[in-house]
């Protein structure tokens, strides 16, 4: 259903300065000669999979666990116009199943507004899931000796109790706190913060592609000639974008 859902996924990086064209230009070019979209410290490759715990954050700050991701939004390209205020007008775009191939998926939104501390939803669920975290890492995990370093297929039932805790508290970080995006329900879908309206897709890792693997290349109106001349094998992909920002 056209304008509705969309079977492609963008990257685009301008996020904070999204204004600024030639800045956006040149990171866009830069990952299309890596053949990779990265996380930081943008190194080329695969990238990996590990998460940052900062127990001076908290879940609704995004700052308690900061994970090796790749971001993607959700958007048909018709729809973009409020996404590119605040990540700018460059950008590509990837066949969604080639995403979930290498494991992206959505965030899990959790909407707040400014009366949630008198209910159990919003805010102050967050605060309890974080508790409730917090209490079994400090009342178990820090006082656990590591289990025997035993491979465990995929899908394998962990073989002690040691072993299971321990497997609970990294998938619970790794597969659910880590994706967890709180966002304030009372904000316009127009306002830099709503963060709903990112319709936000996160990939562990860097993604690597070749050529063929873009769906589209979007850049800013004016700037569509000189890209197609310096790269010629993406002429046939590029999407052109007015001066929204």
């Amino acid at each position: 259903m056209p304008g509705y859902l969309s079977d492609e996924l963008f990257h685009f990086v301008g996020n904070g300065h999204a204004a600024d064209h030639e800045r956006n230009y040149g990171i866009l070019t830069a990952v299309l000669a890596d053949g990779c979209v990265s996380h930081p410290p943008h190194a080329k490759g695969w990238g990996t999979t590990s998460i940052h715990s900062r127990f001076s954050g908290s879940l609704l700050t995004e700052k308690l666990f900061v994970p090796t991701v790749t971001c993607y939004c959700d958007i048909p390209a018709e729809h973009l116009d409020i996404h590119v205020r605040k990540y700018g007008l460059f950008g590509l775009s990837f066949d969604a199943g080639l995403l979930t191939r290498y494991g992206a998926r959505p965030v899990i939104y959790v909407p707040t507004r400014a009366d949630n501390d008198g209910s159990p939803y919003g805010t102050t669920l967050l605060k309890n899931v974080e508790g409730i975290y917090r209490g079994f890492h400090q009342q178990f995990m820090e006082s656990m000796p590591l289990p025997p370093n035993r491979m465990r297929a995929l899908g394998g039932i962990p073989i002690s109790p040691s072993t299971s805790a321990r497997e609970m508290h990294n998938m619970f970080i790794k597969d659910f706190l880590a994706f967890i995006k709180p966002f304030d329900s009372e904000l316009s879908d127009d306002h830099p913060e709503y963060y709903y309206a990112e319709r936000e897709w996160r990939k562990y890792g860097n993604l690597v592609f070749e050529p063929g693997n873009v769906r589209r290349v979007v850049v800013a109106d004016g700037f569509e000639h000189r890209f197609a001349t310096a790269y010629p094998e993406y002429a046939s992909t590029i999407t052109v974008l007015g001066a929204i920002v």
